[in-house]
Formats: C-alpha cells, structure tokens, sequence
C-alpha cells in the first residue's frame, strides 16, 4: 500500500513530465530517493535545477510551488557535533524566496552562525528526510 505522502508526489511529478521533459531522468531519480529517503541533498538540487529552467509563468510553475511545498514538509536540516557526530539540532528546511542552491546553503549556514551557539568546535549541517516521513509503506 502507497502512503499519502507518496501518492502526493507521484502527482505532482507527474504534471511536471511534460512541461520539464528534458529532467524525465532526473525526475525518475527524485522518485526512487523519495521512496527510498535517500540523497535529500541531490533532491534539492534537482529542485533548484528544475525552478531555474521552468518559465515562471509557464505550466510547471504549480506544480513546482506544489514540489517545493512538499519538499519542506518532508525534509530538514541536522545540525552535528562535526567531531562526534552527535545531533545538537534540527531546523526546517525552507527553500521558498532562495535564488538558488547555493543562495539557500549559504542562508542556513549564516543562521546557524549568527542564531546558534554550541560548545562543538566543529559544526556538520546536512540534508535529511525528516524521520516523521517515512515513504515506503
């Protein structure tokens, strides 16, 4: 049985075939990571890749609202001790009003900085999919 949440984005995936005809391989990729919960990383940048060819008024402009809407739900970003390896937190992964991949990395990391102040002398930021989400039923 499918859940919801993958049902939800099988639908959406599947209106931005034909306006991103060009990304159906990358858009077969973001499927399988989804399921499986991997590579949050490569599925943001997928993202980004995808916003940066559509038009913005065109036909994918919905439903990469509706992808990015999804992604946040489901993604986040851990903050690790970067010597232990230990999770000192979590934020929500926000990639409305970025101008790229490299404008929302730069963004979470200068929160961090700015924001947060721990003891680790070294600090690991990464991609997950939230444990709350699991894809695979």
């Amino acid at each position: 049985m499918r859940s919801d949440s993958q049902s939800k984005l099988d639908h959406i995936l599947s209106e931005l075939i034909i306006p991103l005809s060009d990304f159906a391989d990358l858009l077969l990729d973001f499927r399988s990571w989804a399921q499986t919960g991997e590579k949050a990383g490569a599925c943001v940048k997928a993202y980004f890749e995808m916003v940066e060819a559509a038009p913005e008024n065109g036909s994918a402009a919905v439903s990469l609202e509706d992808l990015r809407k999804w992604l946040e739900s489901h993604l986040e970003i851990s903050i690790m001790d970067g010597l232990g390896g230990r999770d000192l937190e979590t934020l929500p992964c926000q990639l409305g009003g970025h101008a790229g991949l490299q404008h929302f990395c730069r963004s979470a990391m200068e929160t961090v900085r700015q924001d947060r102040a721990w003891a680790a002398s070294q600090l690991h930021l990464q991609l997950r999919f939230a444990r709350k989400f699991p894809l695979a039923a």
